[in-house]
């Protein structure tokens, strides 16, 4: 991870989508997140890995969220729980938890 990083500040060499599209000034989502989002979740589906396919998820539901559209946002997020659960990982599982449960940073409606 690079220094003074947190979540998205190192980037795989093939891309990833860390906080991909994201304005760091706070407005919102820009035009290219969700279709980065998607093309990590589609990435994770087609070769079967469960865990990356979960924190896709989690991604795309942080991009719905930020973008007002909280419904769909939760919706995704419970998806990654449930991916989460099934495999054991409690600490995905708490994550997506936390995304549920602390609408701090999200847009609601």
């Amino acid at each position: 991870m690079a220094a003074g990083g947190g979540f998205g500040a190192a980037r795989p060499a093939g891309g990833g989508i860390g906080n991909a599209g994201l304005g760091a000034g706070g407005g919102g989502p820009g035009p290219e997140a969700g279709e980065k989002a998607r093309t990590a979740l589609d990435a994770a589906r087609a070769g079967g890995y469960r865990l990356l396919e979960a924190q896709a998820l989690l991604g795309l539901a942080a991009v719905e969220g930020a973008a007002g559209r909280s419904t769909l946002a939760t919706g995704t997020a419970r998806e990654a729980r449930g991916l989460y659960r099934s495999a054991g990982h409690v600490t995905g599982e708490a994550l997506a938890e936390r995304f549920l449960t602390e609408p701090a940073g999200r847009a609601t409606g």
